[in-house]
């Protein structure tokens, strides 16, 4: 069995730790169920998974290392539930990521900066936790990152000048009471830069709700996530 999809129903109970014994899993969706308990550590044992989506349930505890050991891994969606704990960086090995999904939860600590080891990695989103720190340095290196989602968190410090590479489009900090500063002036010269979303209580600039829309495109879509 490579390929197991139970999301959208009405499953409730914990996550089997068991589901490690199905050794050549690729895809397992859970998203979207009544889910509880914690993600069973035995989930980091599965060498050739690509993609765990548990995202939309009631899943609490923390995110367990090994599972941002699995180097085939390359989507993981776990927003909307109630994880704490910090975000585990120590010994990550994500080269693969293409997608990190951690938004509304309760996580808390500061982002790794193990994330710019990623060599794919297009969407990071961990808006609407209990984030801190300073923003990690080095993003830009993460050339494919076109979406940066940490609104709603407890971040300080300043938005750095290299927290974006070329393919950056969208970048959603409001509602950090610790930032400060200035935009960097590197953001202006980036080609496919969209839209940077800031509001109250973010200090940047000193203003109280801004949305730039760069070149002056607008967004063929509603979105939510950047709602004031």
């Amino acid at each position: 069995l490579q390929y197991l999809r139970l999301d959208s129903n009405a499953l409730v109970g914990e996550v089997p730790a068991t589901l490690s014994d199905i050794s050549l899993l690729r895809y397992l969706y859970l998203d979207s169920n009544r889910l509880s308990g914690t993600i069973p550590s035995t989930l980091g044992s599965l060498a050739w998974l690509n993609l765990l989506d548990m995202g939309n349930n009631s899943v609490s505890g923390s995110i367990p290392p090994d599972l941002l050991t699995l180097h085939n891994l390359t989507f993981i969606s776990l927003w909307r539930n109630a994880l704490e704990g910090e975000i585990p960086g120590h010994n990550s090995s994500l080269v693969e990521l293409t997608w990190m999904f951690l938004g509304d939860n309760s996580l808390s600590g500061t982002l790794p900066s193990t994330l710019t080891t990623s060599r794919q990695l297009n969407f990071l989103g961990a808006a609407k936790n209990r984030l801190s720190g300073t923003l990690p340095p080095g993003l830009s290196a993460v050339e494919t990152l076109s979406t940066f989602m940490m609104h709603q968190n407890s971040l300080s410090g300043t938005l750095p000048s290299d927290l974006a590479g070329d393919h950056m489009s969208t970048i959603s900090v409001s509602n950090n009471r610790g930032l400060s500063g200035t935009l960097p002036s590197e953001f202006g010269s980036l080609p496919m830069l969209s839209l940077i979303h800031i509001s109250e209580p973010t200090r940047l600039l000193s203003i109280s709700y801004a949305v730039f829309c760069l070149k002056k495109k607008k967004l063929p879509f509603h979105c939510p996530f950047l709602s004031p």
